[in-house]
């Protein structure tokens, strides 16, 4: 994933609570969420690759209580959804949310797709 998808990624999510890529340290404490490159895929056209990239990102979110993870995760989607504006440096194009939850009461608010 590139390095700019990381930091947009954090500065996106980072107003409802600090955010670690993969791990949070042993010293964080909830509220706090993580996000993990999960899978990417090389869009290709009928001349071969076309110089596109989709990246899948997990977005974990880790409270001391249910209703804390809850609320974080509606605000990462509402964030997310609302997002308005324009990820193109560093080769990234875009970005999709893929809704999603988490197994039982997780807190995993759901992907994070984006397009480089």
């Amino acid at each position: 994933m590139s390095a700019y998808l990381e930091q947009a990624i954090g500065v996106l999510l980072s107003p409802v609570a600090p955010v670690y890529d993969t791990l949070a340290g042993q010293s964080a404490r909830a509220p706090y969420i993580t996000y993990t490159f999960i899978v990417g895929t090389t869009w290709r056209d009928i001349n071969g690759p076309s110089g596109i990239r989709q990246v899948t990102v997990q977005v974990d979110a880790y409270s001391q209580t249910v209703s804390g993870r809850a609320q974080m995760a509606r605000d990462i989607r509402l964030i997310l959804d609302g997002y308005r504006g324009i990820v193109s440096a560093g080769g990234t194009h875009g970005l999709r949310w893929q809704g999603g939850r988490g197994k039982g009461g997780s807190g995993n608010p759901g992907g994070l797709q984006g397009g480089c």
